[in-house]
């Protein structure tokens, strides 16, 4: 499922982590180790762009991504895109700059 489909219910990943919050549960433990994935792989990207503090970008960036899923069921379709990309881009060339 994704964003604009009228049964879509935000991020499963987080979805889980929020019914199963015991973080030794089975589910919470894949639902963590996808977030630790997707954190990972923004590191290697913002490295790749010259950040100056890859990790820090690859948090803010996937604080932004989380947020957008949790956003997504209250955004108009047409605006949740534009506003992800232009927050991201500006986080990108922030950490290029410092």
């Amino acid at each position: 499922m994704s964003p604009g489909r009228t049964n879509y219910r935000g991020c499963p990943q987080l979805n889980v982590a929020a019914e199963f919050p015991d973080a030794d549960h089975p589910a919470r433990r894949v639902a963590t180790a996808h977030k630790q994935e997707l954190r990972r792989r923004l590191k290697r990207l913002a490295e790749r762009l010259g950040a100056g503090r890859p990790d820090e970008l690859a948090g803010q960036l996937a604080l932004l991504i989380n947020g957008a899923f949790v956003s997504s069921q209250t955004l108009l379709a047409k605006e949740a895109l534009p506003l992800l990309r232009n927050a991201a881009l500006a986080l990108i060339e922030a950490a290029r700059k410092g």
